[in-house]
This record gives C-alpha cells, sequence and structure tokens, in this order.
C-alpha cells in the first residue's frame, strides 16, 4: 500500500505578518460580558477585532471605551443585523496576522492561551488549528467541567488527510474546535465560507480538517459561557439575524442538506494516489456525515450499520470482537480492498 496522501506545508505569506496574532470577536448585544472578553486578550495578542451586529445595549460604548485605552483594538458595527455567520465573516476578512481566533462576546480565554497554542502551530508547520479545553461557565461565572473533544484527538492529529476528514465529519457535538487558534491563511478563507445554516462551523473545521492537522494542548484554557437563553430557536436566530418563524428544529435538519452538500465538495478535491484508498474513505466518510447530519443520528449508529452491511457482504462475524475504532477502521480496509480488487497474489 503506498503511503499516506501528501500534506501540504502551511506557511505564513503575505499579507499575513509572521509570528503576529489576531482576536476577532463578532458581538451582539453583550455589555454584560465584553469586558471579561476583552481583558482575556488584549495582553496576549497583536490585534483585537470587535465586530458589533448592530447591538442594542452599551456594548458599542464599552468597546470604544477599551479602543481609547489600546490601540491595537479595532472596533466596526455594522448598520444592521445581518446574523451571526455573515458577522464572523466580516471580522475575519480584517485579519492581516500569521494567526487567528474566534472569540465569543461572553467567552474568555486562560492567560497564556495565545502563547501555548502558537507554539503547537510554530512547532509543526503541517499542523492547521492548535485547540484546548473548553470549559463552560454559566450566566453567573460558575466554572464546570467542559469538553477536550477527546474523541478525535488522535485520529484529527494525523498526516492522513482521510482520518483527519472522518474524525471531523464523525464528530456531531459542541464545536468547540472553533475556538482554537488557526493559521490565518485556512482560517480567513474557511470563515469567508460561513453560511446561514446551522452546522455552518462543522464545514470550516472540516475544511481545515482538509489543509492540516488539528493538535491539541491541555497546557491553556477556554472558557465557553453557556447562557440560559441558548436554546435551538435563539441560535438559529443568531446565525441568521432574524427571527426564525418555522421550527427551528426543522429548519436545521434541512439546512443540514447544504452542510453535507459542502462537506462532500471539499472532500472531491483531495488528491489521493492511491485509487482505492481514495474510493475506501469516500465511501467511509460520506456515510459518516450522511447518517450524522441528515438523519440525526449518533456516531455509534453509524458504525453499527457499517458492521452489518459488512457482515452482510463478507459473511462474517469477525467485527463482533472489534474494541477500537482504529482497528475495525484497517480491518474494514482490509475487507473492501479484498471486494474491490480481489484477494493478494
Amino acid at each position: 500500500m503506498k503511503s499516506d496522501p501528501p500534506i501540504m506545508t502551511i506557511s505564513a505569506s503575505e499579507p499575513y505578518t509572521p509570528g503576529a496574532t489576531t482576536a476577532v470577536l463578532p458581538v451582539y448585544n453583550e455589555e454584560r460580558f465584553i469586558a471579561d472578553a476583552l481583558d482575556s486578550v488584549l495582553g496576549q495578542v497583536d490585534q483585537v477585532v470587535v465586530v458589533d451586529n448592530c447591538s442594542t445595549d452599551r456594548t458599542g460604548e464599552i468597546v470604544m471605551e477599551y479602543a481609547a485605552r489600546h490601540s491595537h483594538l479595532h472596533y466596526y458595527r455594522n448598520p444592521e443585523n445581518v446574523g451571526s455567520a455573515i458577522n464572523c465573516r466580516i471580522g475575519f476578512q480584517k485579519v492581516k496576522t500569521e494567526f487567528s481566533f474566534f472569540l465569543g462576546g461572553h467567552d474568555y480565554v486562560s492567560a497564556d492561551y495565545v502563547p501555548v497554542l502558537k507554539k503547537v502551530l510554530q512547532d509543526d508547520p503541517k499542523a492547521s488549528l492548535a485547540y484546548t479545553y473548553a470549559h463552560y461557565v454559566d450566566d453567573d461565572g460558575n466554572v464546570g467541567p467542559g469538553s477536550d473533544q477527546a474523541s478525535i484527538h488522535r485520529s484529527a492529529s494525523k498526516n492522513n488527510v482521510f482520518r483527519r476528514a472522518f474524525a471531523i465529519g464523525a464528530y456531531h457535538g459542541d464545536c468547540n474546535l472553533l475556538n482554537g487558534l488557526f493559521r490565518s491563511c485556512i482560517a480567513v478563507p474557511a470563515f469567508g465560507k460561513m453560511g446561514q445554516y446551522a452546522g455552518c462551523d462543522h464545514l470550516i473545521l472540516f475544511e481545515t480538517a482538509l489543509k492540516g492537522k488539528l493538535l491539541y494542548s491541555r497546557e491553556a484554557s477556554y472558557y465557553r459561557r453557556m447562557r440560559s437563553t441558548d436554546t435551538m430557536s435563539a441560535y438559529m436566530t443568531r446565525i441568521v439575524g432574524k427571527t426564525v418563524t418555522t421550527d427551528a428544529v426543522n429548519h436545521a435538519e434541512l439546512d443540514h442538506v447544504e452542510l453535507v452538500t459542502e462537506m462532500r465538495a471539499l472532500l472531491r478535491t483531495v488528491e489521493c494516489r492511491n485509487p482505492i484508498r481514495r474510493r475506501f474513505w469516500h465511501i467511509m466518510i460520506d456515510r459518516v456525515i450522511d447518517e450524522g447530519f441528515l438523519q440525526a443520528r449518533p456516531e455509534k449508529r453509524f458504525f453499527l450499520n457499517f458492521i452489518k452491511f459488512t457482515k452482510t457482504v463478507f459473511g462474517t462475524d469477525l467485527y463482533r470482537r472489534r474494541e477500537t475504532r482504529e482497528k475495525f477502521l484497517r480491518d474494514v480496509h482490509r475487507f473492501l480492498r479484498y471486494y474491490l480488487i480481489g484477494p493478494a497474489k
């Protein structure tokens, strides 16, 4: 079997300032928490870009007070609410530094967040994103347990582009990786495609995984505010910038069709010298994103269905004893290779 697909070596190029970092804060009515967010990043980054989505509270006033004291903080205000997705696009269009990250206006980061994650990216030029543990914080500031997306650490850090794509395609939880530190040459075009539909953050991570490795570090922390008002309806309203009049859940499920279509289009752009491997991974990733996003089934359901499929084709109960995903994938790969090109000579 040939080696894994080649990985693009990522480096800073014009117009991005080498070694510099930008924090992008798309905000809307964040007067209660915006000061905490700004205080956590102003001393760590070279640029802070705040894009106000036409807030109706004191958010703009507070940010401008900070801007008067910090010359590297730049404040922009939209004349109308364009939705959080377009607001993110506007923010990342203003990035001119080698590294950048998305910070929610109600979130904050640890004091070593940028130095730690920047070192991770600088130590591995094949990495496109560095991320860390995400603590969940309530409205009153109480920090609770969070999520480190442990289920994808191993596969997302591989040189094999298909393993990384599979890891992101199979992951349907909170997209805390989106708040990691990106190489801007990847983040700017990826966020530039951010659509006004549920799951648009998954598309950004999927494209990022196709460009390079996603590396985890536990040495820093991201603090994500889980507000009591964060319902599905509120989520969809923020994305599109107006009240969602249709049933929010059905709206999100319909929009996933667009998400899956975009993910598949990106997948088709990946080159691989081995056509058998390419076809195998396309089958695997197609099935996992189809079952995960279009049929709203958990990740495990995909594996149960695929086991049933392979047992039907090959007439074996070998898969009953498989305990890890990686071992299972190797076995399925071997059997599909046999199925596609026949037994080894």
